[in-house]
């Protein structure tokens, strides 16, 4: 059994996958529609980044014990 290695891209979801709140989702949707695509890409992967770093803070500050984390 391998340990999930959350940084690894192929256990990672897509940054237009990334869950935002409700009153994100509908600003970014808006800029999608004005053609601001950019803003949007670039804040999903902000987003996607932070729920990187904090999955390695969890498992470094929180010991998490590696069957937790196994396949």
């Amino acid at each position: 059994m391998g340990v999930i290695d959350a940084l690894l891209a192929c256990h990672r979801i897509s940054p237009d996958q990334v869950m935002v709140g409700h009153d994100c989702q509908d600003l970014l949707d808006r800029l999608n529609e004005e053609g601001q695509s950019e803003i949007v890409k670039s804040v999903y992967a902000s987003c996607l980044s932070f729920y990187n770093i904090s999955a390695k803070e969890i498992r470094r500050r929180l010991f998490v014990k590696e069957d937790f984390l196994s396949n």
